[in-house]
């Protein structure tokens, strides 16, 4: 077993639910300020179990032996037969195979964490580092925190509130807990 799967305290797994609890779970335990070695080992974890995962989802699409390449390519004819045979009536098989919604340009939904983003770091609560903590382990947040939009949108907000709502150290130092980066008054 891993070391992060140990740090997680979990079995290895492909269920990403089970990883963001185990990890939201031990992140409660390891308060960034309080334990900032511990924290960051269990954030290094559970990226390290996210992209296990991912490898894992990658090698399901890639597994073939060369072996038995020629076999499963004469079988294939067969088993297309045997699955059109199993196609609902009111279903045609160009669209039941429409790839076009995997496209990397599919929308995601990050509205319930930027909402309650934008609520924390609007409210009198932005200077309260457990409020900021539970916001970071949320699934809300745990959802979207990696996607590039969602970042950018949280950036954004920030930027331009930014005179009204000045960053406090409570909420740079938690950013920087999960995202490793800085943000700073530049004048």
């Amino acid at each position: 077993m891993s070391d992060f799967w140990k740090i997680l305290e979990i079995e290895p797994t492909t269920d990403v639910r089970v990883i963001k609890q185990a990890y939201a779970a031990l992140a409660k335990k390891y308060h960034p300020e309080q334990f900032p070695e511990e924290f960051l080992k269990l954030r290094n974890a559970y990226e390290a179990a996210l992209e296990y995962v991912s490898k894992q989802q990658e090698s399901l699409f890639i597994q073939c032996d060369d072996k038995n390449t020629e076999e499963n390519l004469e079988n294939s004819d067969e088993y297309n037969q045997d699955f059109e045979e199993e196609l609902p009536d009111n279903t045609e098989q160009k669209d039941f195979w429409d790839l076009s919604k995997l496209s990397d340009n599919n929308e995601f939904d990050c509205t319930a964490a930027l909402s309650q983003f934008l609520d924390l770091y609007k409210s009198k609560n932005s200077k309260d580092a457990n409020k900021w903590y539970t916001y970071f382990t949320s699934y809300d947040f745990l959802e979207v925190w990696r996607e590039e939009k969602f970042t950018g949108l949280m950036l954004k907000a920030v930027y331009e509130n930014m005179e009204e709502f000045i960053v406090n150290k409570t909420f740079a130092k938690c950013l920087n807990a999960v995202y490793g980066c800085f943000i700073f008054n530049s004048y």
